[in-house]
């Protein structure tokens, strides 16, 4: 298996394998996948989430702590 430093356009570096697309808890940001910011589950950019963990609503684009009644 070889192991990346760097992909050619159109993909993205997820540790040393190069993907034309992230895994879902991760985004691509300058040819590299990086992590979902926490309680973020999925998402398309550091502060642009798509779903929530658990405990956690989508307000907008972010995640926010459920209000308890």
């Amino acid at each position: 298996m070889q192991s990346c430093l760097s992909c050619i356009q159109g993909y993205s570096l997820n540790g040393r394998v190069c993907e034309s697309t992230c895994s879902p808890t991760y985004y691509s940001f300058n040819g590299t996948c990086l992590s979902c910011v926490s309680p973020g589950q999925t998402c398309t950019a550091q502060s642009n989430c798509m779903t929530c963990q658990s405990n956690y609503s989508l307000f907008g684009n972010q995640c926010v702590t459920n209000c308890n009644d």
